[in-house]
């Protein structure tokens, strides 16, 4: 339990490293508050928790894309089929690589989220996450959840969690690792 919460936090732990101030929020996590420890066992207290703006603790975003990084990025954020297939491509290479069993899961999952061919959507999401280092991939992974959060419907999102489930499932085992991200676009992602 105490390595998830670590790998949940990790983004803002870095960041604070050092710093006068704790950047709350920084790495996309959130809070909610209780009255008593009966509530915790409730899922709608757990809907919507307070995510707060890490720039009210004076944290700026050290991230720097390069022009071609911002090129990609903007056709990522231009189409909600990329957004979904950059998600997936993460999570899917979170241990640096993505092997055959995963890419047929994605493969397999992103066929399903339309009816249009998906190599170019693959493709553009690929390339992007392999310009990326790891703290620019974690930020821009998740402006893209926040986006999954902030413009699809709950039963969307829920699909979204379920296909991300099956990719870090792909290879027959569970990783810690693969664990810690899809519990992190999880909670980002406030599903009922």
């Amino acid at each position: 339990v105490l390595h998830a919460i670590y790998q949940i936090r990790k983004t803002t732990i870095e960041l604070s490293k050092g710093q006068p101030v704790w950047y709350e929020g920084a790495g996309g996590e959130g809070f909610q508050i209780f009255n008593s420890g009966l509530e915790l066992i409730e899922d709608s207290n757990w809907v919507d928790p307070f995510r707060p703006n890490p720039e009210d603790f004076g944290y700026k975003s050290k991230v720097m894309l390069t022009d071609s990084e911002m090129g990609l990025k903007e056709k990522i954020f231009s189409d909600s089929i990329n957004i979904v297939a950059f998600i997936l491509v993460c999570v899917a290479g979170v241990n640096g690589d993505i092997d055959n069993k995963e890419n047929l899961t994605i493969i397999e999952k992103l066929s399903e989220w339309t009816d249009n061919d998906i190599s170019e959507n693959l493709h553009v999401a690929k390339e992007f996450w392999q310009t990326l280092q790891n703290e620019e991939e974690k930020e821009v992974l998740t402006e893209a959840a926040i986006w999954v959060r902030n413009n699809m419907p709950n039963a969307t999102r829920k699909a979204l969690a379920m296909d991300l489930y099956s990719i870090i499932n792909a290879d027959g085992s569970e990783d810690i690792y693969e664990n810690g991200i899809f519990m992190y676009i999880h909670s980002i992602l406030q599903i009922e």
